[in-house]
């Protein structure tokens, strides 16, 4: 500090020396990486046509993939499902080891995860027939691209995990401002340390929901600061498709206090509507966000027996799992309260609660 001090005062007293080793090291790393990103943003755009020429190539591999993957569907619907139980594991990563390589990472995922329902309770056929259908959904829609709205087109095209470009979702997506209302989140971490955060974000004006996805490393920070129970005044691009669910912010502000109470669905029947609704825009959508209003957390399990059920005015139930039911009775006392979860389908996990207006986070349980 007292250079510096010195250096501002009277420059002429301190002489210049060339920095040391590392020092200059460091100055020569930040100049090239300068000068690269310089270059960069001075290059030309891409070239439609090699852009053109790529994506058909990629279609072709992907059109071959789902073919051969309808063979492997077709021969085991000819043998029965009972052959999986002989070794569904091995059989799984095969197909989707082949669908990496024809360049549909989503397809594969969802054949890989077919193989950890097999035999895991006396309903598992059920299960995987109807995941197996959903995957053979998909695979069709794969050969049929060309056929396809373009907004059912976009949607395949991210089940197959064929990424959407952020440029190409400012171009493309439809807008929205509104005050967004982040009204609840998760993180999820993978076998190789690569983490996810779904922020579930409700329109304070509009009412529509958003879905904000992000990936980052290890304990690298996700690129768009987002925090549960805070709403964020903005514009969101949405991803081109039927679904119009995930978004990015093209332009936002600082972030405020959630207005409560949030907006939502007043019964578990309305909220199974909004659920079936998104369904037939995208078979393929396996997350749903829900905020359920009013309704009363009965906890089941080995003491008290069956399962635990959110329950609304009308008598409707909706079973969940996970999140901190403890933590969800206690604040409920046997009163209705608002629950802000996932649906997937089967199980409600519960993110959020709403009380005496006041928002309360449920840390989702390890592994969630």
């Amino acid at each position: 500090m007292a250079l510096l001090l010195l250096a501002d005062a009277r420059p002429g007293d301190l002489p210049e020396a060339a920095p040391p080793d590392d020092v200059a090291g460091w100055l020569e790393r930040r100049t090239a990486k300068a000068a690269a990103r310089a270059e960069q943003v001075s290059a030309p755009p891409p070239d439609p046509e090699a852009q053109r020429k790529r994506a058909e190539a990629r279609q072709g591999r992907i059109q071959a993939g789902a073919a051969a993957l309808d063979r492997w569907l077709s021969d085991l619907v000819t043998h029965g499902l009972a052959s999986l139980s002989e070794d569904a594991a091995e059989a799984c990563r095969r197909e989707a080891a082949r669908l990496v390589d024809a360049q549909a990472p989503g397809l594969a995922t969802r054949v890989q995860a077919v193989a950890a329902l097999v035999e895991v309770d006396l309903d598992w056929p059920e299960r995987v027939l109807d995941a197996l259908g959903r995957v053979a959904l998909l695979s069709r829609a794969a050969q049929r691209l060309d056929q396809l709205d373009p907004a059912t087109a976009d949607d395949v095209r991210d089940a197959l995990g064929w990424a959407t470009r952020k440029d190409e979702v400012l171009a493309r997506g439809e807008r929205q401002v509104d005050l967004w209302q982040v009204v609840a989140q998760v993180e999820e971490v993978d076998d190789d340390d690569l983490r996810q955060q779904r922020s579930w974000l409700t329109g304070a004006a509009s009412g529509r929901q958003a879905l904000v996805l992000q990936f980052a490393f290890g304990k690298r920070p996700f690129p768009e600061p987002l925090a549960a129970g805070t709403a964020v005044p903005g514009e969101l691009a949405f991803w081109p498709g039927a679904q119009g669910l995930r978004a990015l912010f093209a332009e936002r502000g600082d972030p405020l206090p959630l207005p409560l109470p949030l907006p939502g669905f007043p019964t578990i029947a309305s909220a199974l509507d909004a659920v079936a609704d998104r369904l037939a825009a995208c078979p393929w959508h396996d997350r749903f966000g829900l905020t359920l209003t009013g309704v009363v957390p009965v906890l089941g399990g080995p003491e008290g027996g069956g399962d635990s059920w959110l329950v609304d005015a009308e008598g409707g139930a909706l079973p969940f799992a996970g999140g901190d039911p403890w933590t969800l009775l206690a604040l409920s006392g046997g009163h209705p309260l608002d629950v802000i979860g996932e649906w997937s389908g089967e199980l409600l996990t519960p993110l959020a609660a709403v009380v005496g207006g006041a928002y309360h986070r449920l840390a989702p349980r390890s592994g969630a």
